[in-house]
């Protein structure tokens, strides 16, 4: 958002974010149903996480320790879940596998696609 607020100023504050209320009530109940605190930032970071897995299929999630990082995850998909949309969680160490075991890889020689 920084980099769209520099290229058009004052443009984040005429075009409102997209909001779905059903999927954010169930951010809510998923934040009380853990015990965490569903303040208006929090449940955003949320839906912010949720909307950057609708363009990609990998994600970091950096910051501080105590930031609310695992929160973050554990309530989205426990909201998914609630929602009807199957969630499932895998974690993976990526110093624990190489890149391509990790993304995949091309064989050079043979052009065989071997999944990650």
């Amino acid at each position: 958002m920084g980099l769209l607020n520099d290229l058009f100023p004052k443009t984040l504050d005429q075009v409102p974010r997209r909001v779905n209320k059903d999927f954010e009530a169930e951010i809510r109940k998923a934040a009380i149903q853990l015990a965490y605190q569903p303040e208006d930032m929090f449940c955003l970071k949320i839906t912010q996480l949720r909307e950057i897995f609708e363009v990609r299929w990998s994600v970091f999630l950096l910051g501080p320790a105590g930031c609310a990082k695992t929160a973050i995850w554990k309530t989205l998909l426990r909201s998914q879940n609630n929602y009807g949309e199957k969630t499932v969680f895998k974690p993976i160490n990526p110093k624990a596998v190489t890149r391509n075991e990790l993304y995949g890889s091309l064989h050079p020689t043979s052009r065989e696609w071997r999944e990650g």
